[in-house]
């Protein structure tokens, strides 16, 4: 397992993993991490840009489809402890929408081909900690020396000691490293069950109900969805091997990909707004022959409004996903 974080040169990465080279089995390439940094200049991950998700399924079906004929293998990630959390980069993590939209990008991991690597509090679906938190509460040596780097520049700039430093604070709340090692959030007890002691970060405000230990019980919770996800994940092998097609075209708002095998195939549709979508199937498929396998909102939706509709249309309530399986292979 390798690293790669400067590199987005896909040549340059099948060279380490390729099985012709005999290196790597895979690596941590980071195009995806990278698509809400401004990539002009010299990039600097802490500061935030606005993304597209045209922009974003890109980079998934380029990598997912990347040599799979050579060997090249993929990575299947969106957090690590050099990740700000996923919730609060590609979902939404307002009361209203946090655990659905969690659920839907574990759909999204879980349906992707490769190895899947999870970070700690990714299935429990935890968020970067509050705005409200000052400078202080950054301990990341990035986070530091960005910080007093852009600070003096501007007191120079300035010609006084009084600086607004608004911005940066606000895009080290989108994209700091911080927010993935506060400490791990097990219980609702003092400092979150991390420790008896004193931790070197504050642990995060919302602790006392997003914890391991209320989740764990609880098949609706966040980590009840993943635990349903990855078994369906290992009962059919077409997630983890199966080929890749993007059908959802340049839709706005719906990210629609098939995985498809010898003697199966699997149907993923997902919506990454809080808007309610709609999504026509090609009616050439035979999309009557796919059962419902798996949803967040399966738990309060009836089951046969979840069906593929006669005229193959599908509406998706906000940060909705779905996998349906098939019998046929998709062509």
């Amino acid at each position: 397992m390798g690293e790669t974080p400067f590199t987005h040169d896909p040549l340059e990465l099948a060279a380490y993993v390729l099985p012709s080279n005999d290196e790597l089995n895979m690596v941590f390439h980071f195009e995806l991490m990278d698509i809400d940094t401004p990539q002009e200049g010299d990039p600097v991950p802490l500061i935030h840009k606005d993304w597209k998700l045209p922009q974003f399924k890109d980079i998934v079906g380029r990598w997912q489809t990347f040599k799979r004929s050579e060997g090249f293998w993929n990575t299947v990630f969106i957090e690590n402890h050099d990740q700000a959390r996923s919730v609060s980069r590609f979902g939404n993590d307002s009361e209203e929408w946090r655990s659905l939209s969690v659920k839907m990008l574990a759909l999204l991991e879980t349906t992707l081909g490769g190895t899947q690597y999870v970070y700690q509090g990714q299935e429990l679906g935890l968020k970067n900690f509050p705005g409200s938190w000052g400078i202080e509460e950054y301990k990341d040596v990035a986070s530091q020396n960005y910080w007093n780097k852009i600070l003096e520049q501007r007191r120079k700039e300035a010609g006084r000691e009084d600086i607004d430093m608004s911005d940066i604070l606000d895009n080290f709340q989108r994209k700091a490293r911080d927010h993935a090692r506060v400490p791990m959030q097990w219980d609702a007890t003092r400092y979150a069950g991390f420790t008896t002691g004193t931790p070197w970060m504050r642990v995060n405000d919302d602790y006392e109900m997003w914890n391991a230990a209320a989740q764990s019980a609880d098949d609706s919770s966040v980590l009840g969805f993943w635990k349903k996800a990855l078994r369906v994940r290992k009962a059919n092998r077409v997630l983890t091997y199966g080929d890749f097609v993007d059908i959802s075209s340049g839709h706005e708002q719906v990210f629609a990909y098939t995985r498809s095998s010898e003697n199966s195939t699997a149907l993923v549709i997902l919506n990454f707004t809080p808007e309610t979508a709609d999504f026509l199937l090609d009616d050439s498929q035979g999309w009557n022959m796919f059962r419902f396998a798996l949803g967040n909102y399966h738990h309060s939706l009836p089951l046969e409004t979840l069906a593929i509709a006669d005229n193959f249309a599908v509406r998706l309530y906000g940060f909705e996903g779905r996998l349906y399986t098939g019998i046929r292979p998709f062509v």
